[in-house]
């Protein structure tokens, strides 16, 4: 993989554009940051990333970006998935939330909300529909990818998890 710039970086990891130079096409390259003090929060670490790789891998809906690759090297641990091409949810209300409302309020077209929604609405369903049930844990506007075709992604499937029945 060449990386090619840094586009998110974060508490856990940091989020690069790259290119797979075997298939000459674009991907995201996450990795693992490791500046843990010590080695039990460093396995933890690397266990919630594997636990992501793995539950991303099994997954396929449109709104999910496919895994490509998982690996560790040079006591680094990577994950390799489609790029997404356009904004968080949040990017998105900035840069195109100038239309105004009836009560003055500025945002984007109820069209493009509803259509939005129910692409969330979709992918959401289908993580619950799972065997067992994947709860995201994690829904806020900067875990909301819009293509540039209008198209949602939910990113960060770091903190997600499976559902476990207590009896508490």
């Amino acid at each position: 993989y060449k990386i090619e710039r840094l586009i998110a970086s974060g508490g856990m990891g940091a989020v690069y554009r790259a290119t797979d130079t075997r298939f000459n096409r674009p991907c995201a390259v996450k990795e693992m940051l490791d500046e843990f003090q010590h080695e039990a929060d460093r396995a933890q670490a690397i266990e919630w990333f594997s636990r992501e790789a793995t539950l991303l891998l099994d997954l396929n809906h449109p709104c999910i970006p496919r895994v490509r690759d998982f690996f560790a090297e040079n006591g680094r641990n990577y994950l390799v998935m489609d790029f997404i091409d356009g904004h968080t949810l949040g990017e998105m209300m900035d840069i195109e939330g100038n239309v105004q409302g009836q009560n003055g309020a500025r945002g984007i077209t109820e069209a493009r909300a509803r259509n939005w929604a129910r692409q969330v609405c979709s992918v959401l369903g289908y993580l619950h529909r799972q065997s067992p049930p994947i709860i995201f844990r994690d829904l806020k506007p900067s875990n909301i990818m819009v293509t540039t075709q209008d198209e949602i992604k939910l990113i960060d499937f770091g903190i997600a998890r499976t559902f476990q029945s207590q009896r508490q």
